[in-house]
């Protein structure tokens, strides 16, 4: 994972008493990461999805990845 990639990554799992809880998913972190390089290296948002995509990277609900879901996480990953 790139020194830079975003560290708070979260996903929710429950604990034994139905808490929800946040633990780092590397997964996502190195997708975040992937995604900042490649607009970093002036990719618009529909060819870092296409690219994504190629990668075959998953969206955390195995969809599609669309370029508007790509500016939002984009956007919290800056102020994180």
């Amino acid at each position: 994972m790139p020194p830079n990639a975003p560290a708070n990554v979260r996903s929710t799992e429950v604990d034994a008493n139905g808490r929800r809880v946040a633990v780092n998913v590397a997964a996502e972190a190195e997708t975040v990461a992937r995604m900042a390089v490649l607009r970093a290296e002036g990719r618009t948002l529909r060819e870092i999805a296409d690219t994504l995509a190629a990668e075959g990277r998953a969206t955390k609900r195995g969809g599609k990845w669309a370029p508007e879901t790509i500016r939002k996480i984009l956007a919290r990953a800056a102020v994180a």
